[in-house]
């Protein structure tokens, strides 16, 4: 049988440690990249989906004040009430792109204009609200694919 110097086996045991060391922190390295990338990509997703809903919101806003000149120009009476009705679909739609519509529909200042929001008015306003998101999101892109 052969005997191992303790030297040996000491530089044995430190060479192992070493590696197991290096390793570790090869690991350590990539997952930190892994993270840093999956970071980055739910940053610029979150930035997409911002600007995509402000795209919807731009949209919705400039129809709206179309709406509401048109309202404006026809001089009926009738059309006062238009005014108002557009102001709150407005609203409402705005709020479904934002994702704020519940929070929004109780307040104080929601439901003096328009009354509480029935299951059924909130189902449509989503409906629209996604629509509009959809649309955007076509949008958007078409401006940014090269």
């Amino acid at each position: 049988m052969r005997k191992i110097s303790l030297g040996s086996l000491t530089f044995g045991i430190v060479a192992l440690i070493v590696a197991i060391g290096a390793a570790t922190f090869a690991v350590q390295r990539h997952t930190a990249q892994k993270l840093a990338e999956l970071e980055r990509h739910n940053r610029l997703a979150e930035q997409e989906r911002r600007e995509v809903r402000a795209l919807a919101v731009d949209d919705l806003h400039r129809e709206c004040e179309e709406m509401q000149a048109k309202a404006k120009a026809s001089r009926n009476l009738d059309d006062i009430g238009l005014g108002l009705e557009i102001l709150s679909y407005e609203w409402n739609v705005t709020s479904a792109i934002n994702g704020t519509l519940e929070q929004d529909s109780i307040r104080d200042v929601s439901v003096q204009l328009q009354g509480k929001l029935t299951p059924e008015i909130k189902l449509r306003v989503m409906a629209e609200a996604a629509r509009r998101i959809e649309a955007a999101q076509k949008i958007y892109d078409a401006a940014h694919t090269r």
